[in-house]
């Protein structure tokens, strides 16, 4: 679910000082929320999250961009833990292509069978939070358990100092309409 700042409640939530101080320390200025998300894998899903950077989506420079990702769920490897490449928030947004998994149009052209080796996954329990900045490539498998549930509540903060790329925008918003008329949905 997107777009939920437009809840009365979510909209206080995400402006709460518990996440806004956190989010300011970590990117060292004031901050602001982009909104609040929620996802959810349900057992037995068929969609993986394919490798991404976040900051791919929202086109930021500097690219002071982060996102706080708190687990509803008990989550491993069985449920679609989240799969972090690390350092790759130092080389930039590399470049994404097309997908066909709802909610991710979008995922790293090049991820390689080394980079999948060298993950690093983040098995966690409710209450956990997990923090990643907006250039870090991250990605999670389908959710192979029978009963199990992968849910999660995502808040993303850009620091004052973020500009929208507007040519790296541009580039983004043909290509999504480009997928959106091939899938027949634009």
């Amino acid at each position: 679910m997107h777009r939920m700042e437009l809840d009365a409640y979510f909209d206080e939530y995400q402006r709460s000082s518990r996440w806004t101080e956190l989010a300011e320390s970590l990117l060292g200025e004031s901050v602001h929320c982009h909104g609040a998300e929620w996802f959810n894998k349900p057992p037995g899903s068929t969609s993986p999250t394919p490798p991404h950077q976040d900051n791919y989506y929202f086109c930021l420079a500097p690219p002071k961009v982060l996102t706080m990702w708190l687990a509803l769920d008990e989550i491993d490897e069985e449920n679609g833990c989240l799969r972090y490449q690390p350092g790759s928030h130092r080389f930039g947004v590399r470049d994404h292509a097309a997908t066909q998994t709802s909610g991710f149009s979008q995922a790293v052209a090049d991820y390689t069978e080394e980079e999948i080796q060298r993950e690093v996954l983040a098995c966690v329990s409710p209450g956990d939070l997990l923090i990643h900045h907006g250039d870090t490539i991250h990605r999670a498998d389908v959710n192979r358990s029978a009963t199990r549930h992968r849910r999660s509540f995502a808040m993303v903060f850009q620091a004052a100092s973020c500009q929208r790329d507007e040519s790296a925008f541009e580039r983004y918003a043909l290509q999504r309409k480009k997928q959106q008329h091939e899938l027949g949905i634009a």
